[in-house]
Formats: structure tokens, sequence, C-alpha cells
């Protein structure tokens, strides 16, 4: 429609669409294309609603001017225009109209229609303007997860000419009155575009690209520069949070950080400060805690929709846009954003026929707010949504006419908060407010997860590095507020969570092998790497499975470890009892937080000290091999014995084992044994029995052999006896035992006087296969007479089963017990 505000009875108005016949509908035939209209403007802006929507009715028709349309066949579309006058429709005075273009049949039945409305301004006019104040928001939702790593790529598209932020910047940046605009701009999407000017990883799922620098992003951030350098700037938060879900889950100390880290950002992008002191919270609501928070940080306005804070009564006429609220802080400012206007302009402008119908509602908006009390001046904020997509023609169409209506005032937002002195405030309600559209509770509780982890990772810093303060932020975006947050935000947040682990496990322990405490108390190394480019301060906590059987003896301590460097730390211990016992390494912040996973080892309590491991196992070394040693010469003793050659004896250089107490040396006599009681005599083969019992034959005594020892001369009172005081045992060969009769291996043979020995007969010496016995020997119980073979250098046990020596060999101590086999 042109011009948009006709100020004349005559002037021409041309109004143009199109029609589209689409859907798979029947061919339009016979049909015309027609305005409906209302000579009478609308009284208050709820007309204009309720027109929009359909209710009411429009009786008068224009019959003339229309436009024949023929035939339209389905899915064709054909252009349309209609020129006409304000006297043709009966307007004379200042207001907006009711407006329709209508395609009826031949019969006079509608087909379609659109409404619309016409707003018209005579000249020479008076009225008390309406002041209108922008605010433009240049806010987008977080693309990077942790700082280094962007989770997509749509930033760069929409920066790149033809993009949503482009068509942004560039359409406004063509605005008539530069310096009564206001923008709201989210440092975070500065920090991104910032970050996209330089070479970068894209990162999506498991997939890492690295990317060059965009010269987009860089021509981009000039426009903002040149777009905002006549006008006011108010700096978001850092990646415009949700501060009502930060109020309401106990992290002011994030909306604190949002509010210095934005103002930073933004003045490092822009070239100069941002202005400070007012706030726009998400979806312009909030209750009294978040306004509390947002007054603490420093907000002496705030920009709010007028549908949070409605009048207590009901008004004939729009409120001006200017109120007042209580905070601990003490009054703030609200400034409340007309809904209705906002959403209008807010809307979609890029699909055919939108634009236009959205810039005539906003002329009969304004315009019938101004005529509600003409003569007393008010105004009006526009804050259209925060991801404003208008199309360019549309934005820089409305910004002209915004400047250019004859009854409105463009001013800056900071203006609004200095009423006239005529003003009058209007009672309010109380804030209305709902928090079913805040960060959903699961986003908050990841949220607080990975703070924590992250404030551990400053903790440990000695510098106090902050790493992940603004990826948090980025959590914490309005973006993701409303349906499918968590859906949204899942990219970013793992981003950031994967980020804040890796930091974790730069600083970890590295033990590797099973730690062994050598004695039972001691100390136990365990090595800690830091990987940081700065040093770390920590500490290490150990804890004992069972205390029972490992104790810690000394508590945590404090633990500097330089950049890119590892520590080993001594941990002190006390062991209770040998084995492996698990123990828990654990390091912790200086304030006693855990720092990352836990390491469970399993030492192992040796109860010797290192010294006395080697000691002990040289000494078992050494038995060993003296043991195989001796079994090899025994093997080989045996085959020799099997296979009837002679057995060369030992050197007579070899020692001789040392003789009993009481046996006489070699060569010798022997001193005399005393009799036992009932111990029979001596007997030599042939002789008459001894008197009081037969006579008993004893087979010759072998010869002595060189090491050999035995006592001397034969004694009556010494059973058997022995030709050669150095051989004993008797043998047939005095280089070969056992006797000729038992085979080795201990089987049972033969023994003088019908005596039987075995295995069982030698327990408690040792008695080797094929050589003299060197070793002492018991036969346990021996019955008087029987054959009893003694210690060797000992002479036949008399009765009783005592040598001469005076040693008790029958297995039965003096006192009566017997001792241990």
């Amino acid at each position: 429609m042109t011009p948009h505000v006709p100020d004349t009875p005559t002037t021409q108005i041309t109004v143009k669409g199109s029609l589209a016949n689409s859907g798979g509908a029947a061919d339009v035939s016979t049909a015309q294309i027609r305005l409906r209209y209302s000579n009478r403007p609308f009284l208050d802006r709820g007309e204009i609603d309720a027109y929009v929507r359909g209710a009411g009715r429009l009786d008068t028709v224009l019959w003339s001017p229309n436009f024949p349309v023929a035939r339209l066949g389905s899915g064709q579309r054909l252009t349309w225009s209609l020129s006409i006058t304000p006297r043709q429709l009966g307007i004379s005075r200042f207001g907006a109209y009711p407006l329709s273009v209508e395609l009826v049949d031949a019969a006079g039945r509608q087909l379609a229609v659109q409404r619309t409305s016409l707003t018209y301004f005579p000249k020479d006019h008076k009225v008390a303007k309406t002041r209108v104040a922008w605010l433009l928001p240049l806010v987008d939702r977080p693309h990077r997860g942790d700082d280094a790593n962007f989770v997509d790529d749509r930033l760069a598209a929409d920066l790149a000419s033809g993009g949503r932020l482009s068509d942004l910047v560039g359409a406004a940046g063509q605005a008539p009155k530069p310096k009564t605009l206001t923008w709201y701009v989210d440092p975070g999407l500065l920090d991104d575009a910032q970050a996209l000017t330089r070479p970068h990883t894209l990162r999506e799922g498991d997939d890492a690209e690295q990317k060059p620098a965009n010269t987009a992003a860089s021509s981009w951030l000039d426009a903002v520069r040149r777009a905002t350098a006549s006008s006011d700037v108010i700096a978001a938060p850092y990646a415009d949070p949700d501060m009502a879900a930060l109020a309401h889950n106990g992290l002011d100390g994030m909306a604190a950080q949002a509010v210095s880290d934005g103002q930073r950002v933004a003045t490092a992008a822009l070239g100069r400060p941002p202005a400070t002191g007012t706030a726009w919270p998400a979806d312009g609501a909030l209750d009294l805690d978040t306004l509390d928070v947002l007054a603490v940080n420093g907000a002496k306005t705030v920009v709010l929709y007028d549908s949070v804070l409605p009048p207590a009564t009901p008004p004939n006429h729009t409120p001006d846009s200017i109120a007042q609220l209580q905070s601990v802080q003490g009054p703030v400012k609200a400034l409340l954003a007309d809904s209705a206007i906002s959403q209008t302009v807010g809307g979609d402008t890029r699909s055919p026929g939108t634009a236009a119908l959205a810039l005539q509602r906003f002329l009969a908006e304004t315009a019938t707010l101004t005529g509600e009390q003409p003569s007393i001046s008010r105004s009006v904020v526009i804050a259209p949504p925060r991801r404003w997509n208008p199309s360019p023609a549309f934005l820089t169409e409305l910004l002209k006419t915004s400047a250019s209506a004859p009854w409105l005032r463009q001013v800056g937002l900071d203006e609004l908060t200095k009423p006239p002195a005529d003003y009058k405030p209007v009672p309010r309600a109380g804030l209305a407010y709902s928090s079913q559209n805040e960060l959903s509770r699961k986003i908050m509780t990841q949220i607080k997860r990975v703070r924590s982890d992250a404030d551990r990772t400053v903790a440990v810093s000695v510098k106090g590095t902050h790493v992940f303060d603004r990826a948090l932020l980025r959590l914490t975006s309005s973006a993701w507020r409303g349906r499918g947050g968590d859906t949204r935000v899942r990219p970013v947040a793992d981003r950031v969570a994967d980020a804040v682990t890796a930091r974790t496990e730069q600083v970890r322990i590295i033990n590797k092998q099973k730690p062994t405490l050598a004695g039972n108390d001691g100390t136990v190394p365990v090595t800690i790497s830091n990987r940081h480019k700065e040093p770390v301060r920590l500490k290490l906590k150990v804890t004992s499975s069972n205390p029972h059987r490992l104790r810690v003896t000394e508590d945590s301590r404090e633990i500097t470890i330089a950049a890119e460097a590892s520590h080993t730390a001594h941990v002190r211990l006390k062991a209770y009892a040998n084995g492996e016992t698990p123990i828990t390494l654990q390091l912790l912040t200086p304030e006693g937080q855990r720092y990352g996973k836990p390491v469970v080892l399993r030492l192992s309590a040796t109860g010797y000290t290192t010294i006395a491991l080697f000691l002990i196992g040289g000494a078992l070394a050494v038995m060993a091999l003296a043991v195989i040693s001796r079994f090899l010469r025994r093997r080989r003793d045996a085959a020799t014995t099997e296979s009837g050659a002679p057995v060369e004896p030992e050197s007579p250089s070899a020692p001789m084992p040392d003789a009993p107490q009481g046996a006489a040396a070699p060569g010798a006599p022997a001193p005399a044994a005393p009799a036992a009681p009932g111990a029979q005599p001596y007997a030599p083969p042939g002789a008459p029995a001894a008197p009081g019992g037969p006579a008993r034959a004893v087979p010759p005594a072998p010869s002595a052999g060189p090491g050999n020892y035995a006592p001397a001369g034969p004694d009556p009172q010494v059973w058997p006896p022995v030709e050669d005081p150095q051989v004993w045992p008797p043998v047939e060969d005095p280089q070969v035992w056992p006797p000729v009769g038992e085979e080795p291996g201990g089987r049972r043979r033969s023994a003088p006087g019908g005596a039987t020995e075995t295995d069982s007969s030698r327990a408690g010496g040792q008695w080797p296969d094929s050589r003299p016995m060197t070793g002492g020997h018991t036969n346990g119980m021996a019955e008087p007479g029987s054959h009893h073979r003694g210690a060797p250098g000992r002479g036949p046990a008399p009765e009783g089963g005592r040598h001469a020596s005076g040693e008790n060999t029958d297995g039965v101590s003096e006192s009566g017990r017997r001792p241990r086999e």
C-alpha cells in the first residue's frame, strides 16, 4: 500500500497484491477482487486485534474499482492492483480504518479475504506525539561449547551475506535516525564471531575439522561497529543467560560473572564501553527474586513486556510505558515494551505479503494509541523478539516509517527513563511471572555438576586461572528456554563436560605397578603428573580398605607441582599383617574437595625390609643349590651301585665328621662302655655260650674305610661287635652302604639275628644310599637285645637302648617321654 500514510483526501492510494490458487483447489473463473472497508476508525486497540482475527463485520463495499479474474487454474498465481483515494472511502479524520481485500465469485460469495488497515493523517493536524523507543536485539544462540571448539557451522552462514545477522545489521545500519536507536547486544555473539576470524575447530560429535579464518565474520564485526557507532549499546550479560533460572537455583555468582564478562567482551569487540544499568531479562519477564539479582549487579532499569506488569485497573487507553519496582537495592525503573506492537514487527516478514501487512499493522497500532489521548504525550517501547529475523526490506521501511510518522517521535531508550513533568504513573498490579519457560531442571542439574568440576580446576591452579567460566555461561543461555531446550543444549553441554574432564585429567596419579611395603612400617611412593602449563597445588589422600591390616599413619598434605612436571609423594604406612590390601589414592583440592577419579592399588605388605629380603633370598638360593647338588650326587652313586661298579671312596682330604662326645678318635682305643644290665657278653664265632644265655654268631665286621668312624675293639658290652673301630655300621664293603641285602630305595633287608630295617627305622637321621653313614641315626624303640643301629662313631646300644656315651637312643627320653622323630 503506497503511500503508507495518505495525508489529503485526494491522495492516490495504490493497493497491490497477488492471488494464488494453491493446494489443489479447483479452477477459479468469473471472479473479481474488490475492497471492503469502514469509514469509522478504530476506537481502541482492542478493536484492531479483534478485527485482524476476523471478528466484526464491514458492511461497506467499494464496487469500483475492482479487478476481474477470468480464470485462475490450480497452482497458478496472478498479481493485481487497485487505486483509491481517501475521499472515495469517505475518510477525513486522523485514525486507522479497517480495510479488506476479498475475492468473490459471480454470485458475490466470498472465496478469499485478507484484512488490513489504512491509516490517515490529515495535513496540519496537531497531536501530542507519542515517543517511541526501539530496542534492537543483536542476540544469537551459543555456537561453541568450550572456547576452542565450535559445535556447528551455522554462525558462519548467519554472518555471511544473506544471513540473518548480516541482514539485520545491514538494514538497521541504514536507519535515518541512528542516534535514536538502542542496540541490545549479546557479548557472547561478538565473542563467537571473533573466534571465527581465527583458524578454529569444528567438532560435531566425534568428528573434528580444522577451519580457516572466516573473512565474513571480520566483515560483519566491522559492520556492527559502524551501525552502532552513533547509537546507544546495552551489553547483555555474557551469552544472554536465563537470569531467572540462575536466581531460582542459587547461582547468583554466575549471574554476576555474566554481567562483568559481558561488559569486558563488548568493550573489547566494539572499541568503546557499552551503556550500563539497563537489563532486559529473557522473554521480558521476571519476578522479585530475579529483580533483586539484577539490581545487585547494577541494574537501575529493567525492560519488561507490559503483560508482565499490567495496570491494577484496566484503563480505557494504553498506559504510559514507564513504571517503577522495588528491589533490595531500592527503586528500579521499569520500561514496559508494548507486547502487541513488538509481536507484530517480530513476526514472519519474509513470506510474500507479510511485510506489508506487518507495516500497516504497526501504523494502525501506533496511530490508534496516539488517538486514544491525542492531547497527552505518552511513550511506547518496541522490543522485537531476541532472535529477530526480519526481512531486510521490511526493517529498512519500518525504521524509516517510525522516524517519519507525523504522530510519532523516535527517541533513545534512555530518554524514556526521564518522564515529563506532567507524567502521572498508572497504578500497577504485581508482577505476573510464570517459570514454565525457564531452563529445565535437567539443564540446571547438568550445569551445577559441570560447574562444580570446573571450579575444582580453578581451586588447584596456583594462579587461579578460570578456563571454563564463559563455557558454563553458554549453558545458561536463554536460547535453551522453552520446549526442546534440552535437545538444543545437548551438543554444547557435552562439549563443555568433555573439556572439563580433559583438563581435570591433566593432573593425575600415574602409578602403574603394584606397590610393596617392605617391613611393617615404611613409605610407599606415589607419583602425580601435572601436564598443565602452570603450577598446581593440591592434596593427596590415601585410604586403607582395612585399617586393621594396613593403616595410613599421616594425614593428607598439600603438594605443589610445577608446570608440566611430576612429583613423587612418599606416603607412610604401617602394616599389621602380611599380604595384599587395597588402598585408595584420591587427589583433593586445597579445600579438601575431590579432584578427579580415585585410583585403587593393591599394596603388598611383606613384613621384611628390603635388605632382609635380599639376605633371605640369598640364603634360600644357597640352600637350593646344596639340595640340588646332594640330589645329583645320590643319583650318581645309586646308578653306580646298581651297575655293580666299585664306588670310589671320598677324597681322604675331605674333613671327617666330628666324633660324638665320648667316642674315640680315629686310631685310638675307644673307652669301654659300662655294661648295661642284662647285656650279653661278646662271643666270637665257635666260642661257647655265655653264662646265662645262648651264644650268638656275629658276622665279621668290615674293615674301616676312609672317613668311617666307630668305637675301637670289641667290647662285650657293645653290640654288634666290630673289628675295626673306624667302621660303623658293619658292611661287607666299607665303601658300600646300605649293606648288600638291602636294595636302594629303603626296601626291607635282613639284618643279623633276623632283625629287619625299613625306611621308618631311619627317621631322625640321614642314611646315604651309597656311602657310609655320616649323620646321627636312631631306630626308635629298641627291644632289649634287638638289632639297633646307633649314631655313627658309637658302639652298639646296650640293653635299655643307651650307648656307651650315655646317650639315650631307644626313642624314650630319660624323663619317660618319647622324643619327636
